[in-house]
This record gives structure tokens, C-alpha cells and sequence, in this order.
């Protein structure tokens, strides 16, 4: 609101920069912020088949006060991620994220005590593969949304505060139609789109019941409602069964009562203890069959008379104690969440292009527990932190694993991190960072066999098998070259990603075999019946760089 100001960062890897300032001082302000990345031009050189790979975003944001009581702000917000390799001398495959929204808002102040932010907002998610983007051939799904929410904080004592809100909103999803040529594959049935309305109504009153104690409770109403235009597909009888649906009308409704109530100690000594308990609920749901961002499907379905929609509980219990009068602090948690209507796919499910996908999905339960602990120090010539995290999650669904719990593909039982900030000198700091952390559960095949020279994988169990662990280990020095007090201050930013080299994969794939040379191929000869092995796609080993960071 009074003058202007940029931050920036000019790096080998990406770079960003952000401005700001009035336009009319005390009234209107602006914010424009972008980044972006360039990580393929070094990693081609590793990777041949590499034929792109960066993140970018944009965000603009304009501040308007009215008055005293009132103010407006609109902001703006694209972002894409893009992923690409060259499958052979013409044909190139790949991924790509796409995100945008816009939201204005306005907050206005009735009284000292009761405020208001009125919003509406809008965003689309796109996911798309490429399985030949010069031809222009490739699969989309997405997802828009357009929304108005009231959100009132009322402070009515300084012991209690009311926060209350409504919010109504509409959801459109296509969940994945092909393009050859940049035009829609017309299929023998419709993949058609979903529509579909959302209301809430919420509250949470916090209430500070002693210098020692505070409760909080709330409560979140959700209304869900699946219009039309709409084709939905069921199985009756052996045959399937197509129910048209007409423009604006409502085929099914569903409703959910979420409760919470958490609760904060704090003794003499310091020492915190918190409990919650909360519930929640979920209507839209991502169906994907893989783990791996780049060998993935990704469709987003609403609940609807196929899908029920997800519900949770989950119980926390906390404990946070500092020592003493230093800057070091213990904090730990332990959490058991129980989940129902858990989503799963069926072995050997079709995902591409099918109209009925709900027939592919399963229905289960899921139990899922763990603690985390952290021990930091905040401050000092010496800080940084160390996080450990022992967790578990499991799923049973009909028709699975012999109907015996399995691991769910965020189960990941071991997650550590260490993080390290020396000041050598007032202006020069070395900073580590050390990840660790399981390899996330995955269905490898335990055999194959060929039917009219087609191989077939066999699976034994559900998530049998992981992918190998991750870790990496991070370096990076700020040199901070300011010499004397003043706006304006930059530094030099030597680092060093994954210092020994770590290949982290990101896919595994079982459909090849090892030549005498070591060289892992495709077979083409199916009639030798080869023995196939495993073979894994990272993207990265250690990656070193500079930039140069300024700000005033």
C-alpha cells in the first residue's frame, strides 16, 4: 500500500520473481508473483529420451480499500507441470497438470468484534497424457468449480469465539475422453460428464475455559445433489442398464453430519496436551491405477448411485513440552483413523475409455495409525530440526486379497527428516537436508504366461511388493552479500540436490529383458518365451546449483 518492493531469485535449476506496490497509495496495491523451472536442461544430458520437464506459475492479486469497514481483493492463479520423453524418432509422450482459479472477496467489518469474507471463486484441474503429442493424440480429465462462501468470525468475549459460514457451490467432471488429432475419439457409448451441486453449513465456537484449558467444538453439514445432463451405466440381471438424465434434474442426493471437538492443556511447567476427535466426509474421489505420476490414469468421479461417499474418524492425542529457557522444543503425536467406503479397482481393470467405470471399483474398509515426533531447535547460531514419523495404513475390500487386509498405497511406515542450519560467520550459513522415508506399496506380477502370443501377468496379492526406499541428502550455502543496513538485500545460493547420487524411481516396469551386455530391451520375440526382469525410470542423480536472490 505505500511503496514498491520485488523479490527475486535467478538460478541454473529455475528461477522466480515477485513485485509489488500502490497504485493509489493507501487504497489500491497489486502483487504479481511467477516462477520457472528448467531442470531438463541439465538432466538431458543423463537422460537422452528426456525431452522436457519444468514447473510454472503465475499469481496476480489486487488489494482495494473501500474504506474503514470494507475491503476487496481479487487474485488470480495458473500453474503447469509438464512431463516429456521421446518414445522414438517422431513420437513423443508425456504428462501434463494444469491448475487455475480466481477468487474475489470481501471482507467487511460490521462492529470490532464481528467481521466477514464473503467469496466466489472459480478453478479447473486438468490431467492429461500424451501418448503422441506432435499428432496431437492424448487423454484428458478435469475438473471445474464454481463457488460462493460466507465465512463470520464473532468474537464475542475474549474467552469465546464464534466462527460460522454457508457455502454453495458446483462441481463439473469429465472423467477422461481420448483425442486423436486434437478431436474427441467418439466411443460406442457415451463417457459422460458429472455434475454436480454442494452445499454446507458450518460453526466452531472456541471457548477458553481457564488460564490452563480451552475446548473447541464445531459442527460442518454437508448437502451433496448429482444432476443432469447425465448418462449413468449399471449392470442388472447380467445386462447393462443406461439411465438418461435431463438437464437440471436431480437423480441423487446424499448428506453428511461432521462433528469435532478438540481440547488444549497447558500446565505451569509449559508442557502442552491436546485431544481431537474429527469427522469428515468426501464426495469426490480419485480413481488411479498406479503409484507412479507418470504410468498413471488419474479420474475424478463424484459420489453418486454407484459411489458412496467416503467417511473418516479420527482421533489425535498431542504432547508438546519445551526445555526450560532454551529454544528447543519435543513435540509428538499419535493419531488411529477409521475410513469407510474405501475406493479400489478390481485385478486386470479396465480405466481407458470406459463409460461404466464404477464396474471396475471395489468398496471396502480402511484402518490406518501412527506417531510422529519432532525434536527442534528454533533459534540460535545452531538450529534445525529432526522429525521421525511411524505409521500404517490398511485396507480390506471384497473381492481384494482374498478379502484379507492389505497395504494401502500410502502406506509408508518409516518417515525421517533432518535438517541442519549452521551460521559460520554472520553473513554465511550451510544448511542440509536429509530425507528418508519407505518405498511406497505397489501390485507386482509373480508370473506370466502368453495367450495367442499376448503376455499375460499374474498376480498373487494386493500391494505385494514396494518400491525401493527413498532417501536423498541435500547442501546448500547462503552467502549473504549485504554489507550495511538498507532495503536492498541479496546473496549467493551454492547447492547441491541429492549429494550422493541416489537413483529414486519413480515407475517400475516388468515387461523386458536383459541382453548380454547388460542393456535392458522390450522383447519381440514372443515365441522364445524370455525371461522378463524388473527395470526402474528415475528421473535425477545429484543436481548441483547457483542462484542469485535479491530483494528491497
Amino acid at each position: 500500500m505505500q511503496q514498491f518492493g520485488m523479490d527475486a531469485s535467478f538460478g541454473l535449476i529455475s528461477s522466480r520473481l515477485s513485485i509489488e506496490g500502490p497504485i493509489w497509495k493507501d487504497r489500491i496495491s497489486y502483487f504479481i508473483s511467477g516462477r520457472k523451472s528448467y531442470f531438463h536442461r541439465p538432466l538431458e544430458r543423463l537422460n537422452p529420451e528426456l525431452n522436457d520437464l519444468y514447473f510454472s506459475d503465475l499469481h496476480a492479486k489486487l488489494n482495494f480499500r473501500i474504506n474503514e469497514k470494507n475491503r476487496l481483493f481479487f487474485s488470480v492463479y495458473t500453474s503447469s507441470d509438464v512431463y516429456q520423453a521421446a518414445l522414438g524418432s517422431d513420437q513423443v509422450a508425456g504428462i501434463s497438470w494444469r491448475n487455475s482459479t480466481s477468487t474475489l472477496r470481501w471482507n467487511h467489518l460490521f462492529t470490532d468484534r464481528l467481521f466477514s469474507n464473503i467469496t466466489f471463486y472459480t478453478g479447473r484441474y486438468d490431467y492429461y497424457m500424451y501418448t503422441d503429442l506432435n499428432q496431437g493424440n492424448y487423454w484428458n480429465s478435469h475438473i471445474d468449480n464454481f463457488s460462493m462462501k460466507a465465512d463470520f468470525t464473532w468474537y464475542i468475549s475474549p474467552t469465546n469465539t464464534l466462527r460460522f459460514g454457508a457455502r454453495i457451490g458446483q462441481n463439473f467432471m469429465n472423467p477422461g475422453n481420448y483425442y486423436v488429432n486434437r478431436r474427441l475419439f467418439v466411443m460406442p457409448y457415451e463417457i459422460s460428464t458429472k455434475s454436480a451441486n454442494e452445499s454446507n453449513l458450518y460453526a466452531s465456537d472456541q471457548i477458553i475455559l481457564s488460564d490452563n484449558l480451552s475446548l473447541r467444538v464445531g459442527l460442518r453439514l454437508t448437502g451433496w445433489n448429482n444432476i443432469g445432463p447425465a448418462t449413468e451405466y449399471s449392470v442388472e440381471n447380467g445386462s447393462l442398464r443406461t439411465d438418461e438424465y435431463y438437464s437440471g434434474q436431480i437423480y441423487y442426493s446424499q448428506g453428511a453430519a461432521d462433528p469435532r471437538i478438540s481440547l488444549v492443556y497447558k500446565n505451569p511447567n509449559n508442557d502442552i496436551l491436546k485431544f481431537s476427535y474429527s469427522r469428515t466426509s468426501q464426495f469426490e474421489h480419485l480413481i488411479t491405477n498406479s503409484i507412479s505420476p507418470f504410468s498413471t490414469l488419474e479420474v475424478w468421479l463424484p459420489s453418486g448411485p454407484n459411489i458412496k461417499p467416503q467417511r473418516s474418524g479420527q482421533l489425535t492425542i498431542g504432547y508438546t513440552h519445551k526445555f526450560g529457557e532454551t529454544d528447543m522444543y519435543f513435540e509428538s503425536e499419535a493419531y488411529v483413523k477409521k475410513m469407510r467406503n474405501q475406493i479400489d479397482y478390481k485385478d486386470h481393470a479396465k480405466l481407458l475409455l470406459n463409460p461404466f467405470l464404477e464396474s471396475q471399483l471395489l468398496f471396502g474398509e480402511g484402518n490406518a495409525y501412527g506417531i510422529e515426533t519432532m525434536l527442534s531447535k528454533k533459534a540460535g547460531r545452531l538450529s534445525g530440526w529432526l522429525s521421525y514419523t511411524l505409521s500404517r495404513s490398511f485396507l480390506q475390500v471384497q473381492g481384494i486379497n482374498n478379502n484379507k487386509p492389505y497395504p494401502s498405497y500410502g502406506d509408508r511406515p518409516h518417515d525421517l527428516s533432518l535438517f541442519i542450519s549452521y551460521r559460520i560467520k554472520p553473513r554465511l550459513e550451510l544448511t542440509s537436508n536429509f530425507i528418508y522415508m519407505t518405498g511406497s506399496p505397489f501390485t507386482a506380477p509373480t508370473a506370466f504366461y502368453y495367450y495367442e502370443n499376448i503376455q499375460v501377468p499374474i498376480y498373487d496379492k494386493r500391494n505385494n511388493d514396494r518400491l525401493p526406499d527413498y532417501h536423498r541428502l541435500d547442501l546448500a550455502l547462503n552467502w549473504n552479500l549485504r554489507k550495511k543496513e538498507g532495503r536492498f538485500n541479496h546473496e549467493l545460493i551454492f547447492s547441491v540436490y541429492n549429494v550422493y547420487g541416489r537413483k529414486n524411481p519413480v515407475a517400475i516396469h516388468f515387461n523386458k529383458i536383459e541382453l548380454e551386455g547388460g542393456q535392458l530391451v522390450i522383447p519381440y520375440d514372443f515365441y522364445s518365451k524370455p525371461t522378463l526382469v524388473a527395470s526402474q525410470m528415475y528421473l535425477y542423480q545429484m543436481v548441483p546449483s547457483v542462484s542469485y536472490h535479491f530483494s528491497f
